[in-house]
Parts: C-alpha cells; structure tokens; sequence
C-alpha cells in the first residue's frame, strides 16, 4: 500500500511540473501547436445538462456536434449505455465534462497590478471570499487573462469559480458512466465554444491523456524517482516561494495604502500646527487697538478698524494724513503702510479723510 501510494503520489507530482513546465513556455510555440497540446487533437466534450446530455467533438479548432441523449432520473441505466456507447465509437485523446452555466459564477477582476501575475492563483484565493458567499475551502476555481493595459500595467483576469460538491457529483456520475474526464469546464454563452477552464486541477487529479501509454508513464516515473533526491525538494521550494510570494505581495499593497494614508495625516496635522503657530504669534485684537490708541494724536480720530489675521485696515480723519502714516510705521508692531485712497479734506470738519492698509509684526520679529 505505502509504495503504492507513493508511486501515484510522485505520477501526480510528476505531471503538475510537467504542465507547469508547459505553461511557462507557452510564449515560446505557435498558438496552434499550443493548443494541440494542451487540448489533444481529438477533444470529446460532454456537457451534464438538466434535461440532457449533449455529445460533441473538438478536431483541432472545430467543433462537431455529435449526439444530445435525453437525461433521465427514471431509467438511468439507459444513460449509462448510451453515453459508453458513443464514448468507445468516438475513442478521443481527451475527453472534457463540462457543466451548466448556472452552476458557476464568472467574474470580471479589472485592472489588477501587474506585480500579481506571477503569484496570480495565489492571490486570486484569498479573493474567493469576496466575490461569493461561500468560504474558499467551499470551491474550486479557475482564471484567465483576458485583457493587459499597457499604460498602467494592469490585467484584466476572468476567473470562474464552482462549488466543490457540483464537481465531485459530476465525477460520481462519470465513475458510474465509467469514464474518466480529463477536463472539467462549463458550458459558454455559446455550447461550441471551448472555455479555457479545468476546475479538476484543484481536485488534484492527474491530468491523464490517452495517447500516453502506460509504459511511457512508467519510464516517466523511473526517470522522476532517478532525479527525485534534486528535483523534488526544489519543485517544493518553488511552490512554498510561490505562495510566501503571493503572501508578500498582499502584504505589500495593504502597506504602501497605509503609509499614504500615514503621510496624508501627518502633512494635515503639520498645516494645523504651522496655521495655528502663525496666528499665536499675531499681536491680538487687544494690542492693535492698544497701540493705536498710543500712536494716535487727540486730534485724529478712527471711524473703521479691521483685523483679520496679519491684515488691518483703517479709516477716519486727522489733521495731517501723512503725519499718521509716519507714526503708524514708527510703530514696533505694525508694518508696510499702504494709502487706500487719496487724502481729501472735509470742509466741514476742517480733517483730512483717510483709510490705511498695514501688516502686523509677528512677535518674535519685533523691531524694537
């Protein structure tokens, strides 16, 4: 039993460092050839409807619409015969089980950093809980890359997600049928269209394809066994940088949001601080009418006065407009006197009416 399952456990091991080996060459062959290969050049597609069970054929690109059997709860053993029965005529290098529609849930992620591609399903994960109401343990999913923004080096990513218990009914179904899928999907927008999901990856099973023999897989496994001591440690690594790296970039984004936000605080309490000290520093209303009321001769008088923050403005009547200004400048506490208009005599009250503009010294720049 222990070498027995250790024997399927490094099959298994062994063909997920394949497929991951593939994938990260995919840049590098045709999309044609591409395709053949990760497809087979003779795709069976089954599709486990409600009321039917629909029978296709992928040869290459085309598809082929083979047979649509009625699903009935009723006579069950009849399904059995006629889904075999095509199965052996079809003899298929793959064979694809696809479900409703209905029974996943699809979803468009937009604009996603860049940064997250390589540690994509990683990140996508900790998503799960987000996007549905079940918890991420509750389901397998899948994701592609349907769209990459140059500009701002972001991806848009589809990813489809199914309730682990509607693909374990479908492998019940298929063991009774006695097949074994290679693919699980669902069924597009358009019943010939082949998705680019297989939700069995995480079902962690082996992706089998019957042009393989059994003896190729034999040689296969003698050959990982030969360089396990190597390869395998490094293959574990690869995963645990893999997901330390997903981890990492979360973290990293949840940081760079928190120092914007840090900096965004702190630059506001800086401006209340400097706000607040400047105006500390401004003689009071108090000392402003107390200096005036010093620096102004018995025969002039104010009619207006005003103060806001280091501005102040006055007007009213003195015998010598000009005289004012002097001692208004010769003041420790104001500055920079400015006539708001012309000085014009009142016939009446034998003055010169006047309005000034002046600023206030701070405190600590005081000229006497």
């Amino acid at each position: 039993m222990n070498s027995y399952i250790s024997r399927t456990y490094l099959q298994t091991e062994f063909v997920r460092l394949f497929s991951w080996w593939v994938r990260e060459l995919a840049s590098l062959i045709p999309a044609k050839v591409y395709s053949m290969l990760v497809t087979g050049s003779n795709c069976l597609v089954i599709d486990v409807l409600d009321t039917e069970i629909r029978i296709g054929r992928f040869q290459g690109d085309v598809f082929k619409d083979l047979a649509h059997i009625e699903s009935s709860s009723q006579k069950p053993e009849q399904n059995v015969a006629d889904v075999s029965r095509m199965v052996q005529q079809e003899r298929a290098n793959q064979i694809i089980f696809r479900l409703p529609i209905a029974k996943a849930m699809v979803r468009i992620l937009p604009e996603l950093p860049k940064d997250m591609e390589n540690n994509l399903e990683e990140a996508l994960y900790f998503e799960l809980e987000k996007l549905t109401p079940f918890r991420p343990e509750e389901l397998w999913f899948d994701y592609r890359i349907c769209g990459r923004n140059l500009k701002n080096g972001s991806l848009d990513v589809q990813i489809a997600m199914v309730p682990k218990e509607s693909v374990l009914e479908l492998l019940t179904l298929s063991q009774s049928w006695g097949i074994k899928p290679d693919q699980v999907d669902i069924v597009g927008e358009d019943a010939s269209r082949q998705e680019k999901f297989n939700f069995l990856k995480h079902a962690q099973v082996p992706l089998s394809s019957r042009y393989m023999s059994i003896s190729l897989i034999q040689n296969m496994v003698a050959l990982g066994l030969l360089v396990g001591v190597v390869l395998f440690p490094m293959f574990h690594q690869y995963q645990t940088l893999q997901k330390v790296t997903g981890q990492v970039a979360q973290i990293k984004i949840k940081a760079e949001n928190s120092l914007i936000i840090r900096n965004n605080i702190t630059n506001i309490v800086s401006e209340s601080l400097y706000i607040s000290e400047y105006k500390r520093n401004l003689p009071s209303f108090i000392e402003v009418l107390e200096e005036l009321t010093k620096i102004i001769p018995d025969d002039a008088w104010l009619v207006r006065l005003a103060v806001s923050g280091p501005s102040v403005k006055v007007s009213g009547y003195a015998q010598s407009a000009s005289r004012l200004i002097e001692l208004i400048e010769s003041s420790s506490i104001f500055k920079d006197v400015t006539p708001d208009s012309s000085f014009v005599r009142d016939p009446k009250l034998e003055r010169e009416r006047f309005k000034f503009s002046f600023q206030l010294e701070h405190k600590g720049t005081a000229r006497r």
